[in-house]
């Protein structure tokens, strides 16, 4: 099971690495082990638990909204130094990882492979930045532009 999960996300890695590799002299190596620090970032401490099917009924009861497991279902919270995911599938992850829409990775197909059970179990998930880290918006998240809490993403999934 975890070898489809392990290569959509190795294709994901090799994919949003190829825009990140420097161009010239030492300004590339100053941006490269910048880079490097910010590939390495991670929780400090994260606590994930698997949704069951109970669990799913009281977030559909408290979210008029909730349609059941797709997807991008699924809610992330961001408050300074801590991240907070409610009901979601490693697929949302995966997006949220890489700064693109979840929706717009589904329609355009960006993370193929892996198991169904990626786009259909969701999770929770509560992490402790550690100090020092940036806050970033949901919005820069979805964006592209939260490199280190990205970063934090891809090292939680690849655990």
């Amino acid at each position: 099971m975890k070898t489809g999960v392990i290569r959509a996300v190795s294709v994901a890695l090799l994919f949003a690495g190829i825009g990140s590799i420097p161009a010239w002299g030492q300004a590339a190596q100053t941006s490269s082990s910048a880079q490097s620090n910010i590939d390495r970032a991670s929780f400090d401490v994260a606590f994930i638990r698997l949704v069951d099917a109970t669990e799913l009924r009281a977030v559909a009861a408290q979210n008029p909204t909730f349609s059941g497991i797709l997807a991008c279902n699924g809610g992330i919270e961001l408050t300074p130094g801590r991240i907070r995911i409610t009901a979601a599938t490693v697929f949302r992850l995966i997006a949220a990882a890489y700064g693109q829409p979840c929706g717009a990775a589904l329609d355009l197909k960006l993370i193929i492979g892996g198991p169904d059970w990626i786009q259909k179990d969701a999770f929770h998930i509560q992490a402790v930045m550690p100090a020092g880290t940036p806050d970033y918006s949901f919005q820069q998240l979805q964006n592209g532009e939260a490199p280190v809490l990205q970063a934090m993403l891809r090292n939680l999934l690849a655990e």
